[in-house]
């Protein structure tokens, strides 16, 4: 069964009320940067559809992180609430007899903390961006870790 552990939707009621007010506490983390007051990207990542990953809500005033469309905030892996709503999830499909996941976008679970700009590279990319190599978006150690308790591969199975 696909698991997209990624990010949500922003119609989703985690995404909802962490967007209600700039002190929500809704246990969501919905992406690192959601809490933060900018007035300017946070950064240069990029969303994979082009232009920024960031996109300003404007209930809060605050960015949040998209690596998709600005529909699917990613979720922050680093707050254990998240972490255990979301193997909740699984357990819910587990326990109804499903055999595995294929776990969708599972490199990209965890962003650097420290929000570094990602190296650019030469050139644009097909969207009329600058090339950037996804040093602080994709693979990080903390993914590794994650990996190595679920197993060698992103499928999960009883």
């Amino acid at each position: 069964m696909d698991y997209v552990a990624n990010h949500t939707s922003d119609q989703h009621p985690w995404f909802k009320e962490s967007r209600s007010s700039r002190t929500s506490r809704s246990g969501t983390g919905i992406s690192g940067a959601m809490g933060k007051t900018v007035a300017i990207h946070q950064n240069n990542w990029l969303s994979c559809f082009g232009h920024s990953a960031w996109t300003l809500d404007p209930a809060t005033n605050q960015y949040y992180y998209h690596y998709f469309y600005t529909e699917q905030p990613d979720l922050n892996w680093r707050n254990p609430q998240v972490r255990k709503a979301m193997y909740d999830v699984m357990r819910f499909w587990l326990d109804r007899g499903v055999a595995g996941f294929r776990i969708d976008a599972v490199s990209r679970l965890f962003e650097d903390p420290n929000l570094y700009d990602d190296p650019i590279l030469p050139g644009k990319n097909s969207y009329g961006d600058p090339n950037i190599e996804h040093k602080y978006t994709d693979n990080l150690p903390r993914f590794t870790k994650f990996c190595g308790k679920c197993g060698a591969s992103s499928t999960i199975s009883r």
